[in-house]
């Protein structure tokens, strides 16, 4: 019997399934989004990756200007403008007010469109804004306190013993940056899995495959493990731990006698760059992919039955979904 197509067509990710686990139509808006969606022009965190693990690929993608960058909606309001803008006298195929009716709806104003424009013409600081992203020729642009926060990060993992050990060293190792594949899982192979690794040590002498993921927060890394708990990091760091046995296997190796060390080095971009490493207990591994193993269980029924405006819940129990004090995530989505 012939698969659905989208397993075939469609990978499933760790942020895909963090999606599903709100809602399965979440999940659809989130691939939606993915497969059209170009970069955020304002990611400080996507900055600090490339210039910790891509440093000679930085200068090609970002541009450090000293015009104000927006905040909050504005910002969301002069990134759809940019990004659907004017080419070759059309609005990529729209008339120029629907240009702007759009900037509006994808920014989230309450305010009406015409007064959006208005106050976006009529701000200087804005317009000046708006042509430094013309000129940068589609270059991400940073402003210079958003440099300093990336500087202040790079400085301080490379003060940290170990971090500095883990992103920087390993030289007599194969080592890969930002690794992109599409595997097999184990329990699960008729899904195209895809997992982009921050950086993966792989030492054929001693056996030992390291995995180390780079977080950015705004918050304290000393308070992490607030921030690990939610966003299930540990699910996250136990299904990239499958995927990388899965690579190793893809590689010759056999995985059954090798070693797999989790990282996560955490960064603060807080101008400080206070940095700390960490790394999830084989419990918590565990539980992960325990609980990796049951969204995907879902994600294959929505796939065979291609339902996601509800959950699987109201499609097999004539629209009631049950609630259950057991359940410690207090979701029926995600336990």
């Amino acid at each position: 019997m012939e698969l659905p197509i989208r397993y075939t067509t469609e990978t499933v990710s760790n942020s895909g399934l963090a999606a599903l686990s709100v809602s399965p139509r979440m999940y659809r808006n989130y691939k939606d989004r993915v497969e059209t969606a170009t970069a955020s022009y304002f990611n400080l965190g996507s900055a600090t990756h490339c210039m910790v693990l891509e440093k000679d690929e930085f200068d090609d993608r970002y541009m450090v200007s000293t015009a104000i960058a927006p905040t909050g909606y504005m910002a969301a309001y002069i990134d759809s403008l940019f990004r659907n803008r004017c080419r070759d006298g059309e609005y990529e195929g729209l008339q120029k007010s629907n240009w702007i009716i759009n900037a509006h709806a994808d920014s989230g104003y309450k305010w009406s469109s015409d007064k959006v424009w208005e106050n976006f013409n009529n701000d200087p600081n804005l317009i000046g804004y708006y042509e430094t992203l013309l000129a940068t020729k589609d270059k991400i642009v940073l402003s210079t306190k958003d440099k300093v926060a990336i500087d202040a990060c790079v400085d301080g993992i490379q003060t940290h013993e170990r971090a500095a050990e883990l992103l920087y060293g390993y030289i007599l190792s194969d080592v890969y940056n930002e690794l992109n594949i599409v595997w097999k899982h184990p329990k699960f192979p008729k899904f195209k899995m895809r997992s982009i690794f921050d950086r993966v040590i792989i030492d054929t002498a001693t056996k030992t495959a390291i995995l180390v993921d780079l977080k950015t927060t705004s918050k304290s890394v000393n308070s992490f493990k607030y921030s690990y708990r939610k966003y299930n990091y540990h699910r996250q760091m136990a299904l990239y731990r499958l995927a990388l046995k899965w690579y190793l296997e893809d590689l010759g190796h056999d995985s059954t006698d090798w070693t797999f060390e989790i990282y996560i080095v955490a960064t603060q971009t807080n101008g400080y760059g206070d940095t700390a490493v960490y790394a999830p207990s084989e419990a918590d591994l565990i539980r992960g992919e325990a609980e990796s193993d049951k969204l995907l269980e879902r994600m294959s029924w929505h796939f065979d039955n291609d339902k996601w405006d509800q959950p699987m819940e109201y499609y097999l129990n004539n629209g009631v979904i049950i609630l259950n004090l057991d359940d410690e995530q207090g979701s029926q989505f995600d336990d």
